[in-house]
Parts: structure tokens; sequence; C-alpha cells
């Protein structure tokens, strides 16, 4: 058996329908030109926002797109720091230059900005550390064992190892 509405909050009522009830004199021709004329209003308005929309979506589509240009320009041509250098080459091409060329114009006149040609760019170079079979059986140990002891055995080798 449905639940009844409950006469002091008739707004709830979980079998009323979701739209609005219509008006009393929704046979009235005059009532329900105004009802069309508001509701193609209303859709005007949500097409005008939606149209908004999509243009602003499309600048920034094209913003990234050109943004991603420029990043693959920069990188093919070896730069090492890629914000300096885009920040330069967008105000270039905004003036009117290609890609291509701003990026030719910047390696010439800043070329702190880019890897020296044939040298491949790394983002760290740290030389690794002389193997020390003692001082890696002794780390071994104390890594499997969890002991203390050897813990600081490890770190005393450690920092009397030449390097």
């Amino acid at each position: 058996m449905p639940p009844e509405p409950n006469p002091l909050d008739p707004g709830i009522n979980p079998d009323a329908p979701s739209s609005p009830p219509e008006p009393a004199d929704s046979h009235d021709p005059a009532t329900a030109a105004r009802a069309a004329e508001t509701h193609q209003a209303e859709l005007a308005d949500r097409l005008a926002s939606v149209e908004a929309l999509a243009t602003d979506l499309r600048q920034m589509l094209e913003q990234a797109e050109h943004s991603r240009a420029i990043d693959r320009e920069l990188l093919a041509g070896g730069v090492i720091d890629l914000d300096t250098a885009r920040a330069a080459i967008e105000e270039r091409v905004a003036s009117g230059a290609t890609i291509t060329q701003s990026v030719a114009q910047l390696r010439e006149r800043r070329p702190q900005l880019f890897a020296p040609r044939g040298r491949p760019i790394r983002a760290t170079t740290i030389a690794a550390a002389p193997a020390h079979p003692i001082l890696d059986d002794v780390a071994a140990a104390a890594r499997e064992t969890g002991d203390r002891r050897l813990l600081l055995d490890y770190l005393r080798l450690r920092r009397t190892q030449p390097t």
C-alpha cells in the first residue's frame, strides 16, 4: 500500500510526478503561448552558454596544441631548460616568426639553454661508487638479519673507506 501524502507538507509525495504540474488553465492558448515562449527563451539561453563554452574549449585546445608543438621542437633541438626556452620562443612566435625559426634564433642567441650538439642530454650524472666487496657483504648481512651491530659495522666501514 503506497504511503499517504503528509497533509502538513504536501510538497513531499514520493508518488508525485517529477515534472511540475500543468497550470489549471493549460487549454488556454495565451497561457500555452507564454509557456512556449518562456521555454524557447530558456533553450536559447542554454544554447548560447553551450556555444560560448565550445568556443572557450576550442581556444584552450588550440593553445595546448601550440604549446605542445613548441615543446616538441625545443626538445628536438636539445633544450636543457624547457620553461625558460618556451617563454622566449612564445614571445618570438607571437611576433610572427615560425617555431622552427625561433628555436634556431634562440640557439644562436642563448646557447646556454641547449645541450652541446652531439652529446646526449642526461638529467643527472652521478658517478657510480667503486665496488667494495667487504662493504657490500656487511651491508647485505645487516639488511638480511636486521642486526644493529652489523649496521653499525657497515656504517663504520663505509666512513673509513676511501672514495
